[in-house]
C-alpha cells in the first residue's frame, strides 16, 4: 500500500502542497502507536516484531521513507523502548 502512495507523491511532488505541521503531527503520531506497539512485548516478541518491521522496511523503495522508518527505530531505542545491543 505504501508502495503505491509513494509513486503517487513521487509523480506529483512538484504539485503537493507540504504542511510541516502535518508532518510533524503525522510522525508523532506515527512514533507513538509504534512505542505503544513495542511496549507490551517481551523480549523474544520484540525481537520478532523488530525483525518483522526491518523486513517490510528493507522492501521500501522511496528514501526518504527508509530514513523515517529508520529513524523511528533509533527513537525507540533513545526512549528506551527498544534494548540497544552491541555486535
Amino acid at each position: 500500500m505504501f508502495q503505491k502512495i509513494d509513486a503517487v507523491e513521487e509523480a506529483f511532488a512538484l504539485y503537493i502542497v507540504h504542511k510541516s505541521e502535518a508532518k510533524g503531527l503525522k510522525c508523532a503520531t506515527i512514533a507513538d502507536d509504534l512505542k505503544k506497539a513495542f511496549t507490551g512485548l517481551n523480549q523474544e516478541q520484540q525481537e520478532a516484531a523488530l525483525k518483522h518491521y526491518l523486513l517490510l522496511t528493507a522492501d521500501t523503495s522511496n528514501l526518504s521513507r527508509l530514513q523515517f522508518l529508520l529513524n523511528l527505530i533509533e527513537q525507540l531505542v533513545a526512549d528506551g523502548v527498544l534494548p540497544a545491543r552491541y555486535a
